[in-house]
Order: structure tokens, then sequence, then C-alpha cells
């Protein structure tokens, strides 16, 4: 319905400025997502799972570089980076 896209409107919106914030600061996409808080969108099935996918394709179109490609390698990298920096310190 007109609520549900609208929710889904302002996440991506908060989610793209977020992440440019962080692009914009010379973050990589791996740290960018275990930076980034999505807030009220936190609890959304596979949020937090498809951070990377997401920020590697949004890291691209910022740099211009926005093919229709898969960057397999850049998420997969940014995974990992992401799951290093997600994990409580020991």
């Amino acid at each position: 319905g007109k609520k549900e896209l609208a929710d889904m409107r302002e996440y991506l919106r908060q989610f793209k400025s977020e992440t440019r914030l962080r692009y914009n600061a010379g973050m990589s996409a791996g740290k960018a997502c275990a930076d980034i808080k999505l807030g009220k969108y936190e609890s959304w099935i596979g949020a937090r799972d498809r951070l990377p996918m997401n920020v590697v394709r949004l890291y691209a179109e910022f740099a211009g570089s926005l093919t229709p490609d898969y960057d397999a390698e850049g998420v997969r990298k940014a995974t990992e980076e992401f799951n290093r920096q997600s994990r409580p310190s020991q």
C-alpha cells in the first residue's frame, strides 16, 4: 500500500544519504556497512544482511563506475570486512 511505499522511499533515501557520508569520508565499503545504523529499519528482514551488496553498489554509483555487472568480489570483500568489524571484541 501507500504507507509501505512511503516507508521504502524513506529507507532508501536515508540509506543512500548515510552511505554517501561514509563514501565521502573515504571509508571502505566494509567499514561503512559496520558503521551504518538503520534506525527503525534495523528490524526489517534481511536489512543488515544486504548491507554489503547495497553499499558496494552505491559506492560504484558514487564513483561513476556503475555497470550492469554485479561486483561479486567487491561484495565478498565488503562482507568479510563487515563481519570482522561487527564482531564484539574478545
